[in-house]
Formats: structure tokens, sequence, C-alpha cells
């Protein structure tokens, strides 16, 4: 058992073992696969042993490491969805029936060509491969995009250098913090004090490995290697400096050649394509701070006390730094070291002081400390002289880190807004109107502070979250502020719908203090925000929010360019909050560039008749066909209408006289005309 497991530790340190049938163990690096010039057979004999000694090391140290921390089973393919409700809008490569979701996963990870994959759980099942995504569509509100990651399987832990990792936290000093709610529509603040929070620390990775630490770009050194050999593997030339014990620095040239080097001497630049590297312990991954023989990292997926979690890690940029320039300049990233090389090893936030690149906080010391549900301090120490940070993320729109005082001196505060630290959104709140559109609710989220309603009581409301406001109860979605009471009038989690028409959206929270609830009727209409309504029945909360987001989408011939040249935009005639009403021998009802506001006629009706006791259309939204008499007269058209009736309505430049009928000429086609300064020229 033993022997097996050194084995699978073997494996994890990149080495293949063969196992003789005398129970030998012979170890082989993987790195050396590349054809190596190899000019003295000693040397060659020498190279071989010191590799059986660097891949035992390392497999000991793997196994010396699973003491310090758990390493749970390898990282598997797991489908990352990237939009619900769409498909890519190029076409697959291929396709097939399934009703497996597993089964699609498997087939994309199969096909090296695979980037995305579509799933159509209903009605049939299926399953397109895509080698690109293109952009995204709705066809089906069925089908979804996925891609493949590496991830871990029904499992908290995370994935990380290819295996799945449990965090390993340390309980610190529990510590209270308070947060504001910020001002509101109505200028009101309100503050809240938080519950008692502990600190949690990250986790490690066992095993540092040798990695090439740059000397210098573009160089080489004076002196003769005392061995080359080729390769254009930058791994495979640190390997080998690293299994000979005399060998100090290496010269790598990418078009394909190592050098070794006893000594490295002057440099200079024979051939600008070859740079210095000596090997230096570090972690393969740069997310990673190699300490006391481990590879550490923060632990940056985040359990919220609201219970969701929070990866921090799409905060990390392995690109560049975020540069922020105060009094002098800060250097800041996430859940990494730093990328800038110039700072020393293992900092996270560093300043430029001068000339001098100090360490403000190291990774591996790195400390949590959640203050709310959306707010958590993240503390650095170990820098420069004692030198420490402290950044507090909150929830809100992205606004980047941002520098906030030096306070108590060599503690340097930062704060960072992201939408990373927010509550997840719901489903739900991506709607399928009955009228064929999208509606996103989540337009209308404010991550800042909620919407402040005053009556005889206070409301606060907030759309596609819990409330920001600290003092409600947790996963409130509606509160009320009473006497010196903050009671939750309804749950997020407990939210229902229900379409009334193809605008008109009535969400119903339940699950509130004592049974409260709250209904919110949510319709098209110009941005007015929510307002409370009434108590009907008691203790059930009604309020009405009017808002362009549940609105049809606008059609592209709304925006028109006249033969004179300028632009027309026919959205400025829309009515939101009720159709034009026109009276003659019937009731016609019309609007501009959307269906009809009167719920009573059929879905998609741009124009409508009243007769006797029908409502019927005389013209649908989407058949709109137009066609300019002249730059100032435009003719539009619809049909599909009840029973095969159209309409056409003439619109023209003049002063504003709304529109009118005209005939009905022929027999169940409607003439209109419409005069309107939105004709008129510039």
């Amino acid at each position: 058992d033993r022997v097996l497991d050194v084995r699978r530790r073997c494996f994890r340190s990149g080495c293949v073992a063969l196992f003789w049938a005398a129970g030998l163990c012979q170890y082989h690096s993987l790195l050396w696969a590349a054809p190596q010039k190899r000019t003295d057979s000693r040397m060659a004999a020498s190279s071989s042993a010191a590799v059986v000694l660097l891949c035992v090391i390392l497999a000991s140290l793997q196994l010396n490491a699973s003491a310090a921390t758990t390493t749970g089973t390898g990282c598997v393919p797991v489908p990352e969805l990237i939009s619900a409700g769409r498909t890519c809008t190029s076409d697959p490569f291929y396709g097939f029936n399934t009703l497996d979701l597993t089964a699609c996963l498997a087939s994309c990870v199969s096909q090296p060509s695979c980037v995305a994959f579509a799933f159509y759980p209903s009605p049939s099942g299926y399953c397109n491969l895509h080698s690109e995504c293109g952009s995204l569509k709705v066809p089906s509100s069925r089908g979804s995009v996925y891609r493949p990651m590496q991830g871990c399987a029904g499992s908290s832990s995370i994935c990380f250098n290819g295996y799945c990792v449990p965090p390993t936290t340390s309980t610190g000093t529990p510590s209270t913090g308070k947060t504001s709610t910020g001002t509101t529509s109505t200028g009101t603040t309100s503050t809240g004090t938080a519950s008692t929070v502990t600190t949690s620390t990250g986790y490690v990775i066992p095993g540092c490995v040798p990695v090439p630490e740059l000397i210098a770009a573009g160089r080489t050194c004076t002196s003769d290697p005392f061995y080359g050999f080729a390769t254009k593997n930058l791994t495979a030339c640190v390997a080998s400096c690293v299994s000979l014990p005399s060998c100090v620095a290496f010269a790598f040239y990418p078009s394909g050649y190592c050098n070794l080097h006893s000594e490295c001497g002057t440099l200079k630049v024979p051939d600008a394509s070859g740079s210095v590297y000596r090997p230096v312990q570090g972690c393969a991954d740069p997310a990673s701070a190699c300490s006391n023989g481990f590879c550490y990292r923060p632990a940056c997926m985040q359990q919220s006390p609201g219970g969701w979690s929070v990866n921090l890690e799409r905060l990390t940029n392995n690109t560049a730094d975020a540069l922020l320039i105060s009094t002098y300049k800060y250097y800041i990233n996430m859940c990494r070291t730093l990328v800038t090389a110039s700072f020393p090893t293992n900092t996270a936030i560093g300043q430029f002081a001068g000339s001098s690149y100090v360490s403000i906080g190291t990774l591996s010391s790195a400390a949590f400390s959640w203050q709310t549900s959306t707010v958590l301090v993240l503390q650095f120490t170990g820098g420069t002289d004692g030198r420490q940070s402290k950044i507090t993320l909150s929830c809100g729109a992205a606004s980047g880190p941002a520098f906030v005082n030096e306070s108590p001196i060599m503690t340097y505060n930062f704060k960072w807004v992201t939408p990373v630290m927010c509550p997840p959104r719901p489903a739900w709140c991506v709607q399928q109107s009955p009228g064929g559109w999208s509606i996103d609710l989540n337009q209308l989220t404010n991550h800042n502070a909620d919407y402040l309603q005053s009556s005889t009581y206070e409301y606060y409301i907030n759309m596609c979250r819990t409330l920001v406001t600290a003092s409600f109860p947790p996963n409130a979605a509606v509160g009320q502020f009473e006497g010196s009471s903050y009671l939750s009038i309804g749950t997020l989690s407990s939210a229902a719908y229900s379409w009334q028409n193809s605008t008109v959206l009535l969400l119903q929270y339940t699950g509130g203090t004592d049974g409260r609830q709250s209904k919110i009727t949510l319709s098209c209409g110009a941005a007015s925000g929510p307002a409370f309504v009434n108590e009907s029945p008691i203790m059930t909360y009604n309020f009405k929010w009017v808002t362009p987001v549940m609105c049809p989408p606008r059609p592209a011939w709304c925006v028109q360019q006249s033969p004179g040249g300028w632009s027309i935009d026919l959205n400025q005639l829309t009515n939101y909050n009720a159709d034009y009403l026109l009276s003659s021998t019937y009731e016609y009802y019309i609007n501009m560039c959307r269906t009809l506001v009167t719920a009573s006629f059929p879905p998609n009706a741009a124009v409508g008749q009243f007769e006797g006791s029908n409502y019927v259309s005389i013209g649908t939204l989407s058949s709109a066909v137009y066609s300019w008499q002249n730059s100032t007269v435009l003719l539009l058209q619809y049909t599909g209408g009840t029973d095969g009736r159209q309409s056409k309505i003439t619109l023209s430049c003049g002063a504003a006289s709304g529109p009118a009928f005209v005939n009905e000429s022929p027999i169940m086609t409607y003439n209109f005309k419409w005069v309107t300064p939105v004709m008129c020229p510039p």
C-alpha cells in the first residue's frame, strides 16, 4: 500500500513511476520528454540520477504535506452556465439527442475543438456542440449555453492545481462591524449594526516547486556553459538546472535551446532572444505564494453570512496589477501575488515610494472578517518593516479598488466596490413576457441603497436581491420600519410571480415577520420608481412599480432616415401610460412603436377597434411595413389583424394634432393620419 501511495504521489509530482518485478521504482520526469543533447556520458548519468533524486524528493514532499492539509480527489469537467434561455448564433459542428446534461458535457470535453455547448432538456432532449459561440440569442427558452471547466462536482471544495481542495480555516478574534446603506432616493439614510463574525484565513497546497526567476531578459552569460541541450520548454530547462548541484543559473532560448552555468559571470546580449534565469522555490500557479515549503493561497471562495458563495477570484488579474495613485503609488491585486516583478516575493499589495518597491502586506498573511452579508474586510500583514493593509470589499456597481488613507501609521486602508460581493440574482428576474419578449428585472436592482417609501410607516424595497439596509432580517426583500422595529414583509426566497398581461407582472413575497407578505405590481410606463399603495387585507402590503423595463422592445424601424437626409425618431410618439383613443362610428385605439397598452386587445395588436363588446386587432406590431412618400411623409402599414383586418397610418410634418381616423376603405382596411413635428426637418 505504501508503494502504491508513493506511486500516486509521484504522479502528482509530475513523474512517471515504473515498478519493476523486483519491486524497485525508477523515476523519470515528464519534463524531460524533449530531445536533449548530451555531450558527456558521465554528465548524462549524473543528470539522470539527479532527476531520480528530484522526483523522489517531490514525491516525499507530497507524502509529508498530506499531514498538513487535506487534498481531495482530482478536478473533473463540470458545466459552467454562460447564459440561461439562450443558445449560440453560430451553427454547431455536431449535435445529438440526449436528456442528460452530463452526456452533453462529456461530448464537448472529448472534442478538442468544442469550446461551448447548448443543451435543450425538453421536449425530447438535444445537445449542440460549438467550436465557437458567436453571440447569444433566444430562439428557445428551453436552451442554455455552457462551457466545460475544471471543477469539483457535488463538493464545496475548490478546484486548484488539478485537485479539489477544501479550505483550511482558522478562527480569529471575533469582530463586530457597522454598516451604512448610503443615501436612498428620498435622501434618508438608515444605519444598522452587523452581527458578530469570525475571521477565516486561507488554505495551503503542498509542494513548492522549482520555478524560473528572471535575472535578465534578452541577455545571456559570458562564461561558457558546462552543459546544454535542445528544448523549447522553459520548465525542462529549470528541471535540468535543479538536478545538477553545480548549476546556479541557466540561459534559455525559446527558439529551442538551454544552457546551464556553474557561474553566470557578466551578462551580455549576443542574442536578444535569450534570457538568464536562476531556479528558486515557488509555486507553478502565480496566484500562490511559497511559504514554509507549501504553496499558500487565500480562501478566495468565501461563504457569505447571507448564505451564498462569494468567489473573489473573479477579481484576479493575471496580466497586470491595479495601480492607484495618491501621495505614493499603490499596486493591488486579488487572490494572488503582485504581477509587477519589482516587489518582494509574496507581496499581495505594494507601495512605490521614491525609488523603493515595498511590500505593505503578504499574500500568506491574508485574514478575512465578514462585517455584514455583503461587506468583507481582507487584512494583509507581514509587509516591509511591519507594514500592513486592509481592504474593505462591498457590494455595488463595479468601481475597482481605491486608496482611502494611512491610519494608523503604516496601516494602509483601501475600499473595493464590486458586484462580486452582491447576493446572487434569482432566476425569475429574467422573464419571458406573454407578448414574446424578454424582461430583465435585474435592471431595477440598486446595490447601493434600497428604495425608500414614506407613508404611515417607512417601507424599504429592492429588486432581485435582499435589502441593502442591514437592520432588516436576513433574506428580507421588502421591509417596514415601524417605531423602532425593522420588520420583514416578504422574503426573497419566497418570490412567486404571475403575468396579468404582456406588460403587467404581479410579484408576491411571503414569509415575512409574523406572516407579513407583499405584492408588487410591475407595469410598463415612464420610470416612476416603486410606490406604496395600501395595506389590504391586514399584513398584506401592496406596491406598484411603473418602469420602461416592463415595456416591449422598440422596433428597429422606429428610427428612420428621411430621404431628406435627417433622422426621424418615432419613439417620441410612444405613450406608455395609455393608448390614443379616437372616436368615430367605433372607437379606435392606437399607439406608436409598441403594442397597445389597453389589455383587452389581442397580444401584439398595434392598432385596435372596439366594436360593440368586441376588442379586435386591426394590425399587429410585428407586421409593420413602411414607405416614404417624400422627405416629410411616411406611410406605415400594419397587417395580420383579426379576420385579416389591416391599418394604414400616414405620418406627416406639422403642428402636433395627434392621430385621427380617416375612413375604412376598402373594407377592413382602416386609414389614419398623424400630423406631428417629429416628421419635420431639423
